[in-house]
């Protein structure tokens, strides 16, 4: 996705204390930055290359101006002509060409100037409109959707497809500032159709390049960290068009149970006949997520009580090795604030599978356990931790089982809390109480009882 930052020149001025004289001067004020920075980047060869597909695009630009004289076509010559400008004047005015990640200037603007001219070539042989359905819905604590059911439909120049040469993401905005959509295949392949499971935000970032990319913003709400899955129905791409693209998905941000579903329908020509969307693969039956608590009488951290969560009941987030230290953090939130299962290995390693002895921070020697909530917390501990089960990807719990116990040791008769923790996270699992339905994309019996894609059929079932 090309993201625009805006760079804000910071000047720290030191003042050094000294004695003023009638012969001090202030210094004259800095000159300000250049934006965009001038100088190409580029030799000469490279930059008439460009010049001559510029004034190629230009005329082509120009006749359409004479074949269309209004709207809505004269719209669309125009968004034609924003493919233009973004190279014609960094070459006019000596500017610095902008380059997307994974691309050098020379390229990214042959791309650039590529689109336009197969925009241009759909305008004159009289393309309609091209449009983008985006329905979506989610769960309350989801932090993109927050709750929200909806259905939007753009066209025109409301919709931006690009697909990036060097990573072959597939971006979509919608505008004027509602959503963003951004699909990668693993290992920066193109993107074909089928279903890609365990996505991640940003795969590099996350240091596993191998795996599949799914972004969904709304609004201004985006997710620092995301997991998920997707289902590529349709990718028809020529060159660096996007003719048609119908995907579904499932979004987890900051690698949360709370889900955001959509179904995103893309096609050049206008047709707004979405076909039936399969749901996502149906999860393998239970074990489901679940946190269970219970302190001794006289606990400091759950006097005599018990604390039991599943998904129908609490929001719960796991994450793994978060700031660089070896560290998964558990939390579940009905509302009331979350409670929270620290762990981490001796050393700062990410815990594997096994029984430990525990103290409330780890250290190079000793693993660590700490059990918070509702405002408090042992300062000292000791415990034991039996780790049944551990899955990561990146920084996320795919899987994690896990009983533990932790005593107070910080003043007073020691007591304890004792509990046992499931993570199932590929995907979430829900529980079948009342009240909550597990967020599948948008097919119900009646539209679409079942649909292929590959040599897999899935199949909605009662319930599901």
């Amino acid at each position: 996705m090309t993201r625009f930052s805006i760079h804000t020149l910071v000047i720290a001025v030191t003042v050094t204390a000294a004695t003023w004289t009638g012969s001090a001067q202030n210094p004259a004020p800095a000159a300000p930055a250049q934006f965009p920075p001038l100088g190409t980047g580029i030799s000469t060869e490279e930059a008439r290359t460009l010049q001559t597909a510029v004034d190629d695009l230009a005329s082509k630009i120009a006749t359409l101006k004479k074949q269309y004289r209004s709207s809505p076509m004269i719209d669309r010559i125009a968004d034609v002509e924003v493919y233009l400008d973004a190279v014609r004047r960094p070459l006019k005015y000596d500017e610095r060409l902008y380059a997307g990640r994974g691309s050098t200037p020379v390229s990214y603007a042959r791309q650039t100037l590529a689109t336009g001219n197969e925009r241009a070539t759909q305008l004159a042989a009289g393309n309609t409109t091209p449009v983008a359905i985006f329905s979506y819905r989610s769960d309350p604590n989801d932090l993109i959707g927050r709750g929200v059911s909806s259905t939007i439909t753009v066209a025109g120049s409301q919709i931006s497809p690009l697909v990036e040469s060097g990573t072959h993401h597939v971006t979509f905005s919608l505008s004027p500032g509602f959503a963003g959509l951004q699909f990668g295949a693993p290992s920066f392949g193109a993107l074909a159709p089928g279903f890609y499971d365990n996505t991640l935000r940003s795969p590099v970032a996350s240091g596993l390049p191998g795996s599949p990319m799914l972004d969904v913003v709304i609004g201004s709400r985006g997710c620092n960290k995301a997991s998920g899955r997707m289902l590529i129905l349709e990718s028809v791409i020529s060159g660096n068009t996007v003719q048609r693209f119908h995907a579904v998905f499932e979004q987890h941000c900051e690698y949360a149970s709370p889900a955001l579903v959509g179904d995103f329908w893309y096609d050049s020509g206008g047709s707004t006949s979405v076909p039936p969307a399969p749901p996502l693969p149906q999860a393998v039956t239970p074990p489901s997520t679940f946190l269970s608590l219970t302190g001794d009488a006289g606990s400091f951290v759950l006097n005599g009580a018990s604390r039991n969560f599943t998904t129908s009941t609490a929001a719960f987030k796991a994450g793994a090795g978060q700031f660089g230290v070896g560290q998964v953090d558990i939390s579940a939130d009905a509302g009331v604030g979350p409670w929270t299962l620290r762990m981490g290995g001796a050393n700062f390693q990410l815990i594997q599978p096994g029984t430990y002895t525990t103290q409330r921070s780890s250290s190079a020697t000793v693993a660590g356990l700490s059990i918070s909530g509702e405002g408090r917390a042992c300062n000292a501990s000791t415990g034991t931790l039996t780790v049944i089960e551990a899955v990561y990807n990146a920084d996320a719990v795919l899987r994690f089982h896990a009983t533990f116990t932790e005593t107070c040791t910080d003043g007073g008769t020691p007591t304890s809390v004792r509990g046992e923790v499931y993570i199932v996270a590929d995907p979430w699992r829900f529980s079948a109480s009342a009240g909550h339905e597990p967020l599948l994309p948008f097919c119900t019996a009646a539209r679409c009882p079942s649909a292929s894609v590959g040599n897999t059929t899935w199949r909605r079932t009662a319930g599901s």
